[in-house]
Parts: structure tokens; sequence; C-alpha cells
């Protein structure tokens, strides 16, 4: 299985907190959103029992466990996207929970909500911010996590005052930028002043007349077994 933020990073497989294919029990999919993938419409299967949950920094493994007592869902503390130290100015941590098979994911929608509108109609647990469904490819072979990231490629020629300005009409904020050969890579999060999901976001910045492509900044997760 490989563990990756963006890229493939490897895990070593003797890790305990690493789950198979087969921890996930008796999954059913749907047919799920599409993003472009460069270029190309790649479209995912939304998976009805696997969520990934964004948490403040400040939340400590134990308390992630006893939510997961709490609401009765099945929790891999060791998958995180962890919280930057250098440029990401509100520290946020992703897990993946696995929703209890009798239990439907929109129902811990409530419980996590997907915006802080959700949150100040339903109630929510003060250590989480965000919670998404979880994807997987039509071979169901690997797994795409999101949480509110995604990634923008764009030409040197466009200036940083027109894409400041782009990511102000959309409720957007740069948390990284970076320049690889003729190439601008921004590393985007979506702020509480937008109601869209990172997948309609990035697919809506591919679109748009100022980047070259747009993808959610996926985690991924493969499995070998």
């Amino acid at each position: 299985m490989v563990w990756g933020c963006g890229e493939h990073i490897p895990v070593e497989n003797d890790d305990p907190t690493i789950p198979s294919k087969h921890d996930f029990g008796e999954e059913q999919f749907i047919p799920g959103p599409y993003y472009y993938d460069n270029g190309i419409q790649t479209f995912l299967l939304q998976s009805d029992r696997v969520i990934s949950v964004l948490f403040d920094s400040t939340a400590a493994n134990s308390q992630l466990q006893q939510v997961a007592v709490q609401f009765e869902l099945l929790l891999f503390p060791g998958l995180e996207r962890p919280a930057e130290v250098d440029w990401d100015t509100e520290k946020r941590r992703t897990s993946i929970w696995v929703v209890p098979e009798e239990a439907l994911i929109n129902d811990y929608y409530t419980i996590f909500p997907r915006t802080e509108d959700d949150a100040s109609f339903f109630g929510w647990h003060p250590l989480v911010r965000k919670s998404f469904p979880s994807y997987a490819d039509q071979e169901l072979v690997s797994r795409y996590l999101i949480d509110d990231r995604f990634l923008g490629f764009t030409s040197p020629e466009v200036s940083r005052e027109v894409i400041e300005q782009w990511n102000g009409i959309n409720g957007v904020e740069t948390i990284n930028e970076r320049t690889v050969a003729d190439t601008v890579e921004f590393t985007m999060r979506i702020t509480g002043d937008s109601q869209r999901q990172t997948i309609e976001m990035a697919n809506d910045y591919h679109r748009s007349q100022y980047f070259q492509f747009a993808l959610p900044d996926f985690i991924v997760m493969e499995f070998n077994d």
C-alpha cells in the first residue's frame, strides 16, 4: 500500500496502523464526481462508508480516539496529512475514518459538518473543521481522500495579483507557491466563505482562463494486497 500527499510516498508494510482493503468491510460504491486529470475527465466512485475528517492540529491522538469511540467510528490515526509547520498559518490535520455498516455517510455530516453553516445548524465536535467523502477509481484499486486543498498550475505570465483577485472571488486562499520549469504551482485552500466542495472548485479553476490545469490535492492510498 502507498500513502501519499499529492505524491505517492511509500509506507512500511508492517506498520499496524495501515489498513488493508479488507479493513473497510463491505463497502458500497455509487457513481461519484469527475475531475480533470491533465485535461481528461476522470470519473470516481464514491464510498458509502469511508470519510476523511479535517481536525484542528491541537487534537491529540487520544482525543481522536475518544471521538471515534463516541460516534462508533473506526479510526486509523497513523494515516494523516500532518499540519504544516512552515507555511500553513492555520494548522489542521486530516485523518481517515470508517463509518459503521448500518450507518450512512450523510448521517456523519451532521457530526462532522462540511461547512461552517452546517456546523451552526447541526452542532459539531469542537476539534473538527470539516469532513469529506472518499472516492475510489473505477477498478477499485486506489482510494482518493480529499480535504479542503487543491492544486492549480499556471504560467509565470499570469501575475500573482490576478491570481489573488480570482481567489477572492471564489473564496480561496493561497497557502504555498513554487515554480517548476515554466509552470507555477499553487497549493490553495477553500475558506469558509465558499460553499463549493474541493473537487468542484478544482474543476472550476481548471476551466478558468488563468490556469493551465487544476486538480484536488488528493491523498492517495493504493492497496497491494
